[in-house]
């Protein structure tokens, strides 16, 4: 296996996993936040992780590999960064501020990756799987 290929299967399999990690992070951000629209924006946002985390699995089927959960580090760290600061601040205007901090440093981190690897998806000759992501991709941007 080439060494784009490596890179491009090891990045979508460390992405299925963010997505996993991304919709329990907002779920937990959902109870800790109190503005009401913030709350809407988490649930949606919690939601919206499945549903690409499903078009993933797409891409997937797409190129002929199975997704292989392993933790996706930089989303850990975003996770738990948001954590630490959550369990500092009591306050309600704090907390807030810091979901909406840590959930602006993931649709960055998603926007990263997805660029990343629709480039690769159509290097490698995958254009099927370079228009998902590149859905995907759109979808964040506009969250964002």
């Amino acid at each position: 296996m080439s060494g784009n290929r490596r890179l491009f299967e090891d990045g979508l399999h460390l992405l299925h996993e963010a997505h996993r990690q991304g919709a329990a992070q907002a779920a937990r951000n959902d109870k800790t936040s109190t503005l009401p629209k913030l709350k809407q924006m988490l649930e949606a946002g919690s939601k919206q992780n499945i549903v690409q985390q499903k078009r993933l699995d797409e891409v997937f089927d797409l190129i002929g590999i199975r997704p292989d959960p392993k933790k996706d580090p930089a989303m850990q760290g975003i996770c738990d960064l948001n954590e630490a600061e959550i369990a500092k601040h009591r306050n309600a205007v704090d907390r807030d501020l810091i979901n909406i901090e840590y959930g602006q440093v993931a649709a960055h981190f998603y926007i990263a990756r997805y660029g990343t690897l629709r480039s690769a998806a159509h290097a490698l000759g995958h254009a099927k799987a370079a228009k998902l992501l590149d859905r995907t991709l759109v979808e964040t941007r506009a969250i964002d």
